[in-house]
């Protein structure tokens, strides 16, 4: 088959699963909305249709009309218009923000890269269509996982890792959440995908330009934009250029990286009128939503509802307290093995090429090095910054945090991988997590219910994170909050 029919083929493929979505229902499966779906389910709905991203009476009619409920748990900011006024003093450039009446539109508040690529999918699936968008990530992570492990182990050990890799862990879980969690997964490895294969595969085969390198280091961009814990995963590709002395081509790469981030984060202002989806010019400018939303039946004012919620600067003297700092042996166990969000059980194929990489620690290339004291380095941030909450928040099935971390131990693959490491990674991961991928949709509604049966019912339960564990989502198993000031 020529490289032509062949893409002509897979258009195809990805057209009719996205029209396929029309006949699935979506939120019969799932249940109702939860986590930030609300928010990247009416933020793409609203690029589909409107093509927008303000929300406002339609926004909410459209999303009712879909999803059966309110759009309970969105993230909504107060929209600025942006002027640009140039001044003989310094700065020369002053950028003016002007809120917008909130009576009339808002914007969202969150990241608007995952619902800017998902719409084409909606406009031709509506909600359905989300979720075929998913599957064709996950095809596509599947794909670049077997070719990668294929090329450093052969035909058959590497499809039955390159599957395991992905399908013998926690991640086709999240192909049914409609949120960023299984795009920035996807994102993540096929930019590990474009740097590797050329340095694994076969001469000939797969596309060995300076080129892919480039795509890399702005999916990569684009990562870090969508999840700011992604910002060190263009190292190793940095450093292996360093090493080769290649200072052009390694001031290339972070501008590619650059404007892959710093181009989203742009983009988000020229949409919403600030630059951080997560912040705002005051504090009770981004709010989320439960119960009663904007532009609802009963005209709920954007000022009086919702809580605050904004993100403008790093809690340090929280994250960096030394009562915080001393958890960290603690969080590293739980990390490790913990019940509900451990590496070992969730993402079992790591723990085997891990520990291949330290068996055959000299025959490790040098971009390996780099790739595992990255993830190490990244994974040690996220238990620092974030002591309490290092899973994701919100209870999820696995560590949603690590999710988007988790891809670049594709470089770990060993060349020779024996065909007993594969198999080892396909049944050792499944013994963790085949009861949760085989039933995504309980999994992520109930997601208490996924270790109550061994082996995740021997590890430890992670005390660190405890308001955030799957059972506080169980009404009457959770602890009760109990606070001065009743809510």
């Amino acid at each position: 088959m020529t490289p032509v029919l062949s893409r002509t083929l897979a258009g195809v493929v990805i057209v009719v699963v996205a029209v396929a979505g029309r006949f699935v229902d979506f939120r019969a499966l799932a249940g109702p909305v939860k986590g930030d779906e609300a928010t990247y389910i009416a933020m793409a709905f609203s690029l589909a249709h409107d093509g927008d991203l303000l929300y406002d009476r339609g926004d909410y009619e459209r999303f009712v009309a879909a999803n059966d409920q309110i759009p309970d748990g969105i993230f909504l900011k107060r929209a600025y218009d942006l002027e640009v006024d140039f001044e003989a003093s310094w700065p020369p450039v002053r950028i003016v923000q002007t809120p917008e009446p909130a009576t009339e539109r808002l914007t969202y508040g969150k990241a608007l890269i995952y619902p800017l690529v998902a719409a084409p999918f909606v406009a031709l699936g509506g909600l359905g269509g989300m979720l075929a968008f998913n599957l064709v990530l996950l095809g596509i992570c599947v794909i670049c996982a077997v070719r990668v492990a294929q090329a450093r182990a052969g035909r058959w050990p590497g499809l039955v890792f390159g599957v395991a890799f992905i399908g013998a862990t926690v991640v086709p879980v999240y192909t049914v959440w409609l949120t960023s969690e299984l795009f920035n997964f996807t994102t993540v490895l096929v930019a590990y995908y474009l740097w590797l294969y050329k340095k694994v595969a076969p001469a000939g085969q797969g596309s060995r330009g300076f080129w892919t390198d480039l795509v890399a280091a702005v999916l990569l961009g684009v990562a870090t934009y969508s999840k700011l814990t992604n910002a060190l995963l263009v190292a190793p590709i940095g450093f292996d250029y360093l090493r080769q002395l290649r200072f052009r081509a390694l001031a290339l790469l972070a501008l590619a990286f650059t404007a892959g981030t710093v181009g989203l984060f742009g983009l988000t202002a020229l949409t919403s009128g600030e630059w951080n989806y997560q912040g705002a010019a005051v504090a009770s400018d981004r709010r989320t939503f439960h119960s009663r939303v904007p532009f609802d039946d009963t005209g709920t004012p954007f000022e009086v509802a919702g809580n605050p919620m904004v993100t403008n600067d790093a809690d340090t003297g929280t994250v960096l307290a030394p009562e915080a700092l001393a958890l960290l042996p603690t969080n590293i166990l739980y990390f490790l093995f913990g019940r509900h969000a451990g590496l070992v059980p969730y993402y079992f194929p790591a723990c085997v090429l891990v520990a291949l990489f330290f068996w055959r620690v000299r025959r490790a290339e040098s971009w390996q090095w780099t790739t595992l004291l990255t993830v190490a380095a990244s994974a040690g941030a996220l238990l620092i910054f974030a002591p309490y909450v290092w899973n994701g928040g919100g209870g999820p099935p696995g560590n949603r945090y690590f999710l988007s971390l988790y891809p670049t131990f594709i470089a770990l693959v060993p060349v020779a991988l024996p065909a007993a490491a594969s198999v080892t990674a396909l049944l050792g991961g499944a013994l963790f997590t085949l009861g949760i991928v085989v039933r995504p949709f309980q999994a992520s509604l109930e997601p208490w219910t996924n270790a109550d049966w061994p082996p995740l019912r021997w590890l430890p339960v992670e005390l660190t994170i405890v308001d955030d564990l799957p059972v506080r989502l169980h009404a009457k198993r959770g602890r009760v909050l109990f606070v001065r000031d009743p809510t």
